[in-house]
């Protein structure tokens, strides 16, 4: 009667599989150090990365609905030159890193929209640069040609760093300087959509009467 026991790996089994292994991690070294990297590429090491949901404005949400797929967020420097743009998801989200001590602006548009303006100022009088990280959301107008809209042609945040909470954060003095100025132009704006949207449902009621 055979008796039971462990089964032992052969030593030369051992070295095959240790050639092998090393082989596979010599390949994966070599593919990584022959990669190229794009020149237009940079790595940032100290940043503000703001994380943002671009929505439509509405007068009541509804669920998922009003999250707008797709807005372009392009970054300016100093200079007013792009340099960089991202695309929000299908969710509304968009992300991107601003590297410290500078200054730029965010503009989001899509279209049938009109586009909004961020401010944002990533000068720090820390001595240590760290990686800061800043919500916003914002909400869209779509572009109708009945309502006056130029308010909209200045920043509506202004985004600084705050060294008393140790990060970046709104002037909120400016911030309700602006939303006040554009109560107008959301109740203008809601009350365009309702009418329109009375209109159609009258149009269409009468269409139903007509066609019995």
């Amino acid at each position: 009667m055979k008796k039971v026991g462990r089964y032992k790996t052969p030593l030369s089994n051992i070295k095959i599989q240790f050639i092998v292994s090393l082989a596979i991690v010599t390949i994966i070294t070599t593919l990584l150090s022959n990669t190229k990297v794009n020149s237009n590429e940079h790595i940032i090491t100290n940043y503000l990365e703001m994380h943002g949901v671009i929505k439509q404005a509405i007068e009541f949400e509804k669920a998922d609905k009003n999250l707008i797929d797709s807005a372009k967020i392009t970054i300016y420097n100093s200079s007013k030159k792009p340099i960089e743009h991202v695309y929000s998801n299908k969710n509304g989200v968009c992300f991107f890193k601003l590297p410290l001590n500078h200054s730029f602006t965010i503009e989001i548009s899509k279209n049938g929209f009109i586009p909004k303006i961020l401010n944002v100022d990533t000068r720090i009088n820390e001595t240590a640069l760290k990686r800061y990280h800043l919500f916003f959301d914002t909400e869209m107008f779509e572009a109708i040609s009945e309502l006056n809209v130029s308010i909209l042609n200045n920043s509506i945040a202004d985004i600084k760093y705050n060294s008393k909470l140790k990060n970046f954060d709104y002037n909120y003095e400016y911030a309700n300087d602006i939303n006040e100025k554009i109560k107008k132009l959301y109740y203008e704006y809601y009350s365009y959509k309702k009418d329109v949207y009375i209109k159609k449902k009258h149009y269409k009621k009468l269409k139903t009467i007509q066609a019995q």
